[in-house]
């Protein structure tokens, strides 16, 4: 845990209270796949690398770099740019480019990014993208095993009853919830077509992802870094057509649940997706939920009045969660013109996911994995390394030749 930030407990006033709304049980690098061996034996099925490492594989010890956090949306984009160093990671800059309606979706994106570069300066960053709510599917499983390769060899059988697509067209990832003599765990599923899509997009606009998540579950990840042990928490995720309830206990995501917001959002219709969600959660989790308090993010959590309407409505504290106010030294002050955390969050959450040991539920791993810088210039590597030997063999030759002469003589 980090020590920097305030815990949750020093950001609200009012005592917390458990919440008491009513239930319901009516649960509502290459942009195409690169050939090469399978990740398992049920069809052409992707699975990334473990969640507990960091987007790029390596160790958090990481020189000096910039990293770009992108949030995409279906109705805009929005980026941050944070510069990374062994003495933390500090904002440098963000911006945000609606996606214009379009016969053809990708060229939007790529002016939306070609947008965002006039204000950034994106390249050469390493860039941490996160996939529109709508790609994700997520599911919760408990597996009687805890071992790595296990569930990795068995999570596709799992989810395929549960998929609408088949399974070996699903690209997916998953994070630990609890794990002892079994394992609970959170799976997200995104369509392996759509992926390729979204990475053909994105390498129009120049950029190749390290890694492609949620920006929902980057910034719920980031949230359970900074509160830890301290209560259990709702995080509300209400933008524009489509919003999010996700539930931590113990410093734990335990689940994340998707709905529709339509046109607008009342604080009615938030403790009625909330009453949903709780739930939901009551025949995942063999422990009791009972939420102290609730924090907003996305464009509609922008209205200074929702707050007090959906603690209303939920009867206990809520507030917005502000994720840069929670990382002391991240945000340079003054705060640049235009910044709006709760706009920001999703995409500050990516960002801080490339500066080491805070993985995104990551799908970009099998067929769709980036290659590795050397891989990109392997050709180049390997002219250098054939000249440099036929160099070397003609110096030897030479060296052969004056021997023999000073023989002869």
């Amino acid at each position: 845990g980090h020590t920097d930030a305030p815990t949750l407990a020093q950001d609200f006033a009012t005592p917390a209270r458990p919440i008491r709304c009513s239930l319901s049980r009516t649960v509502p690098a290459e942009a195409t796949p690169r050939a090469g061996p399978k990740t398992t034996t049920k069809g052409n099925y992707f699975m990334p690398r473990p969640l507990d490492r960091t987007p790029d594989g390596n160790a958090a010890k990481q020189m000096s770099k910039t990293i770009l956090g992108l949030d995409i949306h279906p109705d805009g984009v929005f980026a941050v740019v944070l510069k990374s160093g062994l003495k933390g990671a500090q904002l440098i800059g963000s911006a945000a480019a609606a996606l214009a309606p379009a016969d053809d979706p990708a060229e939007a994106l790529t002016r939306a990014i070609a947008e965002i570069g006039e204000v950034l300066d994106i390249a050469g960053s390493d860039c941490i993208a996160g996939l529109p709510d709508g790609l994700v599917s997520y599911r919760n499983l408990t597996l009687p095993f805890t071992e790595e390769r296990k569930i990795r060899q068995v999570l596709p059988f799992e989810l395929e009853a549960s998929l609408p697509f088949p399974v070996d067209q699903a690209v997916m990832d998953f994070y630990r919830v609890h794990t002892v003599e079994q394992t609970r765990l959170l799976a997200g599923v995104v369509h392996g077509d759509q992926l390729g899509e979204l990475l053909a997009a994105l390498a129009a606009a120049g950029l190749a992802p390290e890694a492609v998540g949620a920006g929902g579950f980057a910034a719920a990840r980031c949230l359970a870094e900074r509160a830890g042990a301290d209560g259990d928490l709702l995080l509300i995720d209400i933008a524009p057509g489509h919003g999010q309830v996700t539930v931590l206990m113990a410093g734990k995501i335990h689940l994340i649940y998707p709905f529709s917001t339509g046109e607008g959002v009342t604080a009615a219709d938030i403790g009625s997706h909330v009453g949903r969600a709780l739930a939901a959660l009551e025949g995942l989790s063999p422990e009791d939920c009972q939420p102290v308090r609730a924090l907003l993010t996305g464009n509609l959590a922008a209205d200074p009045g929702l707050p007090a309407e959906i603690a209303a409505e939920l009867e206990i504290p809520v507030a917005p969660l502000d994720l840069a106010g929670r990382v002391a030294g991240l945000l340079p002050q003054p705060v640049a013109e235009g910044w709006h955390s709760c706009r920001f969050d999703r995409a500050l959450a990516l960002a801080r996911a490339g500066t080491g040991g805070r993985a995104v539920l990551n799908v970009r791993g099998g067929a769709f994995a980036p290659r590795r810088k050397w891989a990109e210039h392997r050709t180049t590597l390997m002219r250098l390394v054939a000249l440099a030997l036929v160099v070397l063999l003609l110096g030897a030759a030479k060296l052969g030749l004056e021997v023999y002469r000073l023989n002869q003589r």
